[in-house]
């Protein structure tokens, strides 16, 4: 697993041994960021079940100002802290990039940041398949004090599992299959009030 564009071009990233966590492949990821486009400058991400990383990395290396990276697997989050100091990531306090987070991905959504003031630009979800996780977190997601107006959630999951189009003000604008993976991509939807002003 490599990193495909930006500062850290070309590194290979650690993942963790065994079935456990199942890295996005890199010409998924690369269509995904593709679709993405745009700028990653200065924005928030957050990583749920990130694994080992490869989308949180890929978005800081084009760019991203921080990336929470949010994994409950002791292996994968020894790979995490490891990546996170190859790619110079590891800074500490308040100039932190990589933010590990040793914690359930629908439990994270229900606190705050660890910056409370922060939102999140961008989200990057990719639960085990066929198992209801992407839902779950996915209605979890909606009512994440953090969003940010106007962010994107990109959620991957099994190309045969079930997803909402829209959870709450989140709607699903675009899918894409490879396989047996679906990347479903919601941008929250403007208020009235907002698309009036």
């Amino acid at each position: 697993m490599r990193i495909i564009a930006g500062n850290n071009r070309g590194t290979t990233l650690k993942a963790p041994k065994g079935m456990a966590t199942r890295p996005t492949l890199g010409r998924v990821r690369e269509s995904l960021f593709s679709i993405l486009g745009g700028t990653f400058n200065n924005i928030t991400v957050v990583d749920l079940f990130a694994g080992a990383g490869g989308l949180g990395f890929e978005a800081l290396s084009r760019g991203a100002k921080r990336c929470y990276f949010v994994e409950k697997s002791f292996a994968a989050i020894g790979c995490l802290r490891e990546n996170a100091a190859k790619l110079h990531y590891d800074r500490r306090g308040e100039n932190a990039q990589a933010l590990i987070i040793a914690k359930d991905a629908i439990a994270f959504c229900k606190t705050p940041l660890s910056d409370a003031t922060d939102t999140a630009d961008l989200i990057f979800l990719d639960p085990p398949y066929n198992v209801g996780l992407a839902h779950r977190t996915m209605q979890a997601i909606q009512s994440c004090e953090w969003v940010a107006q106007g962010a994107t959630v990109v959620c991957q999951c099994g190309a045969r599992e079930a997803v909402e189009a829209q959870y709450g003000n989140l709607r699903c604008i675009r899918t894409e299959v490879y396989g047996d993976t679906a990347v479903h991509f919601y941008d929250e939807e403007k208020t009235n009030t907002e698309q009036t002003s």
